[in-house]
């Protein structure tokens, strides 16, 4: 899903099929229960993951 990040203003992006309920379901079928990390801890000093978040209004400001 990399590939869909972006800014829909300078770039095609099927925004309305990413955000629809039936991709959700889609998407939401390809997780494995048996697979799953359900104990992720909300410590962010454990685990050598990464984890990238960004936050944008309706003004289109954004912080990374």
């Amino acid at each position: 899903m990399k590939k869909y990040i972006g800014d829909p203003r300078s770039q095609k992006l099927p925004v309305a099929t990413l955000l629809s309920k039936e991709h959700a379901a889609a998407r939401a079928k390809l997780i494995d229960p048996d697979h799953a990390n359900c104990e992720v801890s909300a410590d962010p000093r454990a685990g050598n993951d990464t984890t990238f978040l960004t936050v944008v209004d309706r003004d289109g400001n954004m912080v990374p």
